[in-house]
C-alpha cells in the first residue's frame, strides 16, 4: 500500500507554504507572493464532467512568484501564490510536491496527465492547488488536482533549487478518498488552468548577509554569512572558504580555528585542540580532567589534555565505560598484541578517526585470541562470541550440550528434529523449549502456510491422527515470539529443502499464542514445528492438542 504517513499532514490538514517574507532573492511566502484576490469563485457548470475537457470554463490564472515551502529527507516542495483568485474568500496556492521513491527520477520531462502523476495516491511528482487557504493551520476549502500538464526540471530539486517549467497545467477539483489518498474528480467542481510558468528559482535564507548569488552554487564555502549556512560548506573538502581568516575552516556556518590533534601537532592560539573531520578543530567547550587510562567524570566527549592538546577520548562508543583511551587514526597506533584497533568515530572517503580500543569485551573471560577468530564458537566466555552466529564448531561446553544465543552452554533439545521428535497425543499439555536447538526447518517464504520465512531454532513433535479426525494445536510462549506450523509426515518431508506444510500460524507477539486447526485426510502421524522468525526468540513455551 502506498504510504499516507507523508501525505496525510499535507492533505488532510493541507497546510499551505510558509507565509514569511523574506529578503530579495530568498524566497517569499505565499501571502507575500504578490498575487490579489480580484477575481471571483472559477467553477464549471452544473452538469459540466469535472473530468472532461471543461475548455472555457476554466478559470485561467496565474503563478508569477515560485517560493519554497520546505524539506525533509522524503520530500520537497515548492508554492506559488495564484492570481486571480479561485475560489474566495482566502488565498489560493499552487504547489509543487516531490516524493522520493526508490527509482524516482527529479530531473526531466513529465506528463501529468497520465500514469502515476496523474492521481494523487500514485504520484512521485504532485502538482495541486490549494483553494480558499484561509489560514495556514487550517484545511483548504477546496483541493484541485493536475488532470493534464508537462512538468520540466532541469536541476535537482532536492537542492533548493526548482529550474524548468509548467506547462498546459489544468486542474479539477478532487476529494481524497482511502487509505490510498486517491484523488476523485468532483462532478461540477472546480476547474482551473495555469498560464505557462517559466521557473528559475534559488532559495536563498531571509537571514542571509553576504551575497545572495553564492548561496548554495557549488563555488566554494561562504562562511559567517548568518544563521543558515551555506550548503557548500558541507563539502568534504573545502578548497574555496571566504569569510574565515588564514588557518580557520567553516564549521556550521562559522569560522572555527584548526589544529592537529596528531604529530606534527599544533595548538590552538585560543582552547584545546580536539577532533575534527577533515580538520582537528579548537574549541572552548570544557574537556574532562581524567587523564589516559583513567575514567571519565564528566559528559564531555575529549580527555586527557596536554599542552592544550586533548589527547584522548572519553569512551561512551565502543566499551561504554567511559575511560580516557588514547587517539588514533589507523591501527598502527594501537597495541594490537593487547587486541586493539582503532575505533573509528568520524571520518570519510579518505580515512578516519577515533581511539584505541580492544576488539575484546571487557566482561570477556577466555583468551582474547580466541574472540571473533573465526574458527570455533567460544562459549561461556562471559559475553557473546560473533564465531558462535556463524555457526562455527563449539568449544568450551559439554556433550550433549550447545551454545545458546546468549553465550552460555545450555542442553540441547531431545527433539531437536523430525528424527528425534517427541511424541505428543490428543488431549494432552506438553512443557519444552526452543532454546539452544538448531535451526533446521522452514516451510520456505511465501509458503502456503506461513507468509514469513522461520529461521529460529526448532523442536519437533510427532502427533498421530486417525483419518477424518480434527484437532486445536496451541502454543503458549512463556514470553518469546514463536511460530507454530504442521508438516507432513512423509518420510522426505522433513529432508525436504521446502518441507510440505499443511498449516502454520505466526500472527502473535512477544508471549502471545498460536493456534492452528488440523484434519488428517487418513490415519498418519504428523510432525508439529515450534519455531521462530529470528535467532533470539527462543525460550520456553507450552504445547496443547484438543480434539473438536
Amino acid at each position: 500500500m502506498r504510504t499516507a504517513i507523508l501525505l496525510l499532514p499535507l492533505l488532510l490538514a493541507c497546510t499551505p507554504p510558509s507565509t514569511t517574507a523574506t529578503d530579495a532573492g530568498a524566497p517569499t511566502g505565499p501571502a507575500d507572493a504578490g498575487a490579489t484576490d480580484a477575481g471571483g469563485d472559477a467553477g464549471v457548470d452544473a452538469g459540466a464532467d469535472a473530468g472532461a475537457d471543461a475548455g472555457p470554463t476554466c478559470l485561467r490564472v496565474t503563478a508569477p512568484e515560485i517560493a519554497f515551502d520546505r524539506l525533509d529527507d522524503v520530500s520537497v516542495m515548492y508554492s506559488a501564490r495564484l492570481s486571480p483568485s479561485v475560489r474566495q474568500p482566502g488565498p489560493d496556492y499552487l504547489s509543487i510536491q516531490f516524493l522520493r521513491y526508490a527509482d524516482t527520477e527529479f530531473v526531466g520531462t513529465f506528463d501529468l496527465g497520465s500514469g502515476n502523476d496523474s492521481n494523487l495516491s500514485t504520484c512521485a511528482h504532485c502538482v495541486m492547488i490549494f483553494a480558499d487557504q484561509l489560514d495556514p493551520s487550517a484545511p483548504p476549502g477546496a483541493l484541485l488536482f493536475v488532470t493534464a500538464g508537462t512538468l520540466t526540471v532541469a536541476e535537482d530539486p532536492f537542492g533548493l533549487k526548482l529550474r524548468g517549467s509548467l506547462t498546459g497545467a489544468r486542474f479539477v477539483e478532487v476529494t481524497v478518498e482511502g487509505e490510498t489518498l486517491q484523488s476523485v474528480p468532483v462532478p461540477g467542481g472546480l476547474c482551473v488552468e495555469v498560464d505557462d510558468v517559466n521557473m528559475d528559482f534559488k532559495y536563498v535564507p531571509s537571514t542571509w548577509s553576504c551575497d545572495p548569488a553564492r548561496f548554495n552554487e557549488a563555488d566554494g564555502c561562504d562562511c559567517n554569512c548568518g544563521t543558515e549556512p551555506d550548503p557548500d560548506c558541507f563539502a568534504e573538502e573545502l578548497p574555496v572558504i571566504r569569510g574565515c581568516d588564514v588557518g580557520d575552516t567553516c564549521v556550521l556556518g562559522e569560522c572555527v580555528e584548526t589544529c592537529s590533534a596528531y604529530a606534527p601537532t599544533d595548538a590552538c592560539d585560543v582552547g584545546v585542540c580536539t577532533l575534527g573531520w577533515p580538520d582537528d578543530l579548537c574549541t572552548e567547550d570544557p574537556v574532562d580532567a581524567a587523564t589516559l587510562g583513567m575514567p571519565c567524570q564528566s559528559e564531555a566527549f575529549y580527555c586527557g589534555v596536554q599542552l592544550g592538546i586533548a589527547t584522548g577520548v572519553c569512551d561512551v562508543f565502543d566499551h561504554l565505560d567511559g575511560i580516557c583511551r588514547v587517539i588514533c587514526d589507523s591501527d598502527d597506533d594501537c597495541d594490537t598484541a593487547a587486541f586493539e584497533r582503532c575505533f573509528s568515530i568520524m571520518g570519510g572517503e579518505t580515512g578516519f578517526k577515533g581511539f584505541c580500543s580492544s576488539r575484546v569485551p571487557n566482561d570477556w573471560t577466555c583468551e582474547g585470541a580466541t574472540f571473533d577468530d573465526g574458527v570455533s564458537c567460544n562459549c561461556d566466555c562471559g559475553a557473546v562470541d560473533p564465531d558462535c552466529e556463524a555457526g562455527l564448531p563449539v568449544v568450551g561446553c559439554d556433550a550433549g550440550e550447545t551454545c545458546a544465543w546468549t553465550g552460555v552452554c545450555v542442553a540441547q533439545p531431545a527433539n531437536d528434529d523430525c528424527a528425534s521428535a517427541t511424541t505428543i497425543a490428543v488431549g494432552e499439555t506438553v512443557t519444552g523449549t526452543t532454546l539452544a536447538a538448531r535451526h533446521d526447518y522452514s516451510p520456505g517464504f511465501g509458503s502456503t502456510c506461513l507468509a514469513v520465512d522461520e529461521s529460529g531454532p526448532d523442536v519437533v513433535y510427532a502427533l498421530t491422527l486417525q483419518a477424518g479426525q480434527t484437532v486445536d494445536i496451541t502454543l503458549t510462549p512463556a514470553e518469546h515470539d514463536l511460530a507454530l506450523y504442521v508438516l507432513d509426515a512423509e518420510a522426505e518431508a522433513c529432508a525436504a529443502a521446502a518441507p510440505q506444510c499443511l498449516v502454520g500460524a505466526d500472527v502473535g507477539r512477544q508471549g502471545e499464542p498460536e493456534g492452528v486447526t488440523v484434519t488428517a485426510a487418513e490415519s498418519e502421524v504428523l510432525f508439529v514445528v515450534v519455531d521462530s522468525f529470528w535467532v533470539e526468540n527462543q525460550g520456553a513455551f507450552e504445547l496443547t492438542v484438543t480434539a473438536q
